[in-house]
């Protein structure tokens, strides 16, 4: 896609609102991804196992106006914890264009964060405290 931005039927200016994701190859031999280009820069990002996203959101809210552009993922290849990873953010402007490419990554670009996901023993602890809130809820409702 050329443009982020179209116009609608009465020629307002609308965001057109996309998510790519790509969870792991089934081919071990193909490392399937993104490549974003995008100011002249060329960002390739893919994750043996997990999740790639490209992300343009806006904004429209409290005298805020902006589109901003992420690719982002989430590697899930850990028995311990994920791993949050951000390769490219920016605010678009007017006029920017942006094209992304779905194909077999041979090399990351460099990844600008990386955040420590919570552990998977808090994270389940945290789903079936969540779950027992849940039924008790339904149970007081005698929905169940």
């Amino acid at each position: 896609m050329a443009s982020s931005i179209w116009e609608n039927r009465v020629g307002k200016p609308f965001l057109l609102s996309f998510v790519f994701i790509i969870l792991e190859s089934k081919k071990t031999d193909i490392m399937l991804g993104f490549e974003l280009n995008i100011k002249n820069q060329k960002i390739s990002a893919s994750v043996e196992r997990g999740v790639v996203s490209v992300i343009a959101t806006q904004l429209n809210k409290a005298g805020v106006n902006s589109i901003e552009l992420d690719l982002a993922g989430l590697d899930t290849g850990s028995k311990d914890y994920d791993k949050h990873l951000k390769w490219y953010n920016t605010v678009l402007e007017e006029g920017d264009e942006f094209t992304v490419k779905v194909k077999n990554i041979e090399t990351n670009s460099t990844v600008l964060e990386t955040r420590k996901g919570d552990s998977r023993e808090l994270s389940n602890q945290s789903k079936l405290k969540a779950y027992y809130e849940l039924k008790q809820e339904l149970e007081d409702l005698k929905l169940i």
